[in-house]
């Protein structure tokens, strides 16, 4: 049973990681910290995210690095698994929605061509010449 329309936020406790599954769909996911409660009261849930197929392999996994804070919806589920004949579980969100959070200037710069600034027509009143302050 899923739990839809989950939102956290939070920042990562690890930078994301990426992999492709055996049926050849791409893999990314890291574990999300969640601050709750105040003062000495504080506590931290970890989530732990993933996301597959386009979504991870999109131009955002490069700024998914610790501590970068993020934003997140989801459907949150139990995943279930044996071990060594002993039964696990661990809550975890498959990521819909990732959104980045807070300061952006840590994260890495995409290359772009230098921009050109336009050239200011001599028609438009927004010129430099015509703003009074």
């Amino acid at each position: 049973m899923a739990i839809n329309n989950c939102v956290f936020e939070g920042n990562l406790g690890n930078d994301v990681q990426t992999g492709v599954l055996p049926n050849g769909t791409a893999k990314a996911e890291f574990s999300l910290a969640t601050s709750h409660g105040y003062g000495d009261k504080k506590k931290t849930t970890w989530v732990r995210c993933e996301f597959f197929g386009k979504r991870a392999e999109s131009g955002l996994i490069p700024y998914l690095v610790k501590g970068k804070k993020v934003i997140v919806t989801g459907s949150m589920y139990l995943d279930e698994w044996d071990k060594d004949g002993e039964k696990h579980s661990m809550v975890k969100l498959a990521v819909s929605d990732l959104s980045l959070a807070g300061d952006t200037a840590q994260a890495p710069q995409p290359q772009a061509a230098p921009a050109q600034a336009p050239q200011a027509s001599q028609n438009d009143p927004f010129a430099d010449e015509t703003i009074p302050f």
